[in-house]
């Protein structure tokens, strides 16, 4: 064993352990990630429960990284629905989503990062092979791979040269913790430099993001919603998705200045009562109307913006609307950008975007005739996004469709990468 080795598993994964045995005493969500590892009756952990030795395909997922391993599953059970296929996960909040999603045929929390515990769920399942999506990518779990002879990749990976993993201080963990992979399919050429800064140049290559097949997915085949303002021939509409108060007050304003030009769909990232009364004593207080989603029938023009007071449509809603505005980028960071883009919708983000890499993927992409715009629109406040919506809605409903299918194509251009994920398994799994 390295002197990393040896370091992380005497100090460094006991103390994070620890730390996270502390911060449970005043977190619910950190509590309930130490519950749903608690053993069973007969002293089993959760990853050692179920048939032994089914030889699985093992994909591992921190939380929302799940969404980057769907279709890849899917893919795989695609081309060979006799593979088994186990899914661990990080946090509790993805638990519920793992055990719904077709094609998982074993699930359980991820073990503790420390060897004996990642040796025996390596014993007890005997994976073919180990995909860890996104940035999860644990010492321990790289290290007994590798040990056991479990081919690894890390895929639709990402590492920006801002990234907290290049500072100096954490650089050399990174390329030990790193480095016992076989093979990491990054995002882009950014990323490739990032791991290749790290020593890493000679397992890494670029292989797309495999997110995108899973957002074209969900729209190829969405859930049915109520047509709003599809009542209304000629209404432009915009829809706004996973709001945050602070998103809603620079929202509003722009409502009330483009009243009778576009109406508004405004869907609250926590639809609570609180926050659904708050966003409509809001908008009356504006002058304007609004109706939730739930109560809503057929919507005549008097109708100012829909209240979305229900969840796991807000894709489909995209679909709906000529533009769209992604919340929390007035607020700290902004949510993803993918869905209203994979539904082709021209998008507005507050200044708050930096974090997602499509935001600013996207922001340097022009829109064909469009005299400023762009696929992803920063806007620093309401004033300035009143005024950029008011361009747009002036270029006119022929301009937006071509918009629209432009996006819709910029999007379809970038997936199909599941496939190369499935390649590599399938051409090296045990």
């Amino acid at each position: 064993m390295s002197a990393w080795d040896v370091l992380y598993d005497s100090l460094l994964a006991p103390a994070l352990i620890a730390g996270f045995r502390v911060a449970a005493l005043g977190n619910g969500k950190i509590r309930d990630g130490l519950k749903m590892r608690a053993p069973d009756a007969s002293g089993a952990p959760p990853w050692l429960q179920g048939p032994q030795g089914l030889k699985p395909v093992w994909i591992h997922c921190a939380s929302g990284e799940l969404e980057y391993a769907k279709p890849v599953i899917q893919e795989l059970k695609r081309r060979d629905p006799g593979q088994k296929i186990l899914v661990t996960y990080f946090s509790p909040s993805v638990k519920a989503a793992v055990e719904r999603l077709a094609g998982i045929d074993l699930h359980s929390p991820s073990p503790w990062d420390r060897g004996a515990d990642v040796a025996a769920l390596i014993r007890h399942h005997q994976p073919r092979a180990l995909l860890i999506a996104r940035t999860d990518a644990w010492p321990a779990m790289v290290r007994e791979a590798r040990r056991h002879g479990v081919p690894s990749l890390l895929f639709s990976a990402t590492l920006a040269g801002s990234s907290g993993r290049l500072k100096p201080i954490a650089r050399p963990l990174s390329r030990w913790a790193l480095g016992g992979l076989d093979e990491i399919f990054c995002v882009s050429d950014d990323d490739r430099d990032g791991f290749a800064s790290l020593g890493l140049e000679d397992k890494t290559k670029v292989a797309g993001d495999t997110r995108f097949d899973q957002v074209c997915a969900r729209l190829a085949a969405p859930k049915e919603t109520k047509p709003l303002f599809a009542s209304l021939p000629g209404t432009r509409v915009l829809v706004a998705g996973s709001t945050w108060a602070e998103d809603e007050a620079e929202l509003v304003p722009v409502i009330a200045r483009l009243r009778g030009r576009c109406k508004f769909v405004v869907a609250p990232h926590e639809p609570s009562e609180a926050h659904l009364a708050a966003l409509e004593a809001r908008l009356r207080a504006a002058g304007l109307r609004s109706l939730r989603y739930s109560e809503a029938g057929r919507i005549d023009g008097t109708v100012d913006a829909i209240v979305v007071d229900v969840v796991g449509i807000l894709a489909e809603l995209y679909l709906s609307g000529d533009f769209a505005f992604v919340g929390g980028s007035f607020r700290k960071t902004v949510h993803s950008v993918m869905e209203p883009l994979g539904a082709g919708c021209p998008t507005f983000v507050g200044p708050l975007h930096w974090n997602n890499r499509e935001a600013l993927e996207f922001a340097r992409i022009p829109l064909p005739g469009a005299r400023s715009g762009t696929a992803v629109t920063p806007v620093s406040g309401g004033a300035d996004w009143g005024a950029r919506l008011a361009d747009a809605l002036e270029a006119g409903p022929e301009a937006a469709e071509r918009w629209k299918a432009f996006i819709r194509r910029e999007i379809e251009s970038r997936s199909g990468k599941s496939g190369f994920v499935v390649d590599w398994v399938l051409a090296r799994r045990r």
